[in-house]
């Protein structure tokens, strides 16, 4: 395993803009075809172009493991039919009031961290 020192859209904070489970990377669409596919490599898994909300802003809007994923209530019909189309996991809305479920949300395929705001 390696420690690869990117950027994303000229931004070191590239957390904003990628999510990763152990089979593959969303990436936002618009992303250099070239640097997806870099980035996937990097990590041993294939590269999904996707977009949520309109946005490339992936990484708040999206939390995910092995098994699902759960993206912002405000996410478009389409993109949630390509989300579960293009990663072949179960996709569903995070009813919360919140937005940014992947700021609120860490998880994989043993358990989830959840914020206590969530709690109201």
């Amino acid at each position: 395993m390696g420690l690869y020192l990117v950027e994303v859209y000229r931004s070191p904070n590239i957390g904003i803009f990628l999510r990763a489970n152990d089979n593959f990377l969303l990436a936002p669409k618009g992303i250099a075809s070239t640097k997806s596919k870099m980035l996937a490599e990097s990590l041993g898994v294939s590269p999904v172009a996707v977009s949520v909300e309109g946005t490339r802003l992936l990484g708040p809007l999206v939390v995910m493991n092995n098994k699902g994923m759960l993206v912002s209530r405000l996410v478009e019909d389409y993109e949630v039919r390509e989300l579960a189309s293009l990663s072949g996991l179960r996709v569903e809305r995070f009813t919360s009031n919140c937005t940014a479920v992947g700021n609120l949300v860490a998880a994989n395929d043993h358990g989830a961290v959840v914020s206590q705001i969530l709690d109201h």
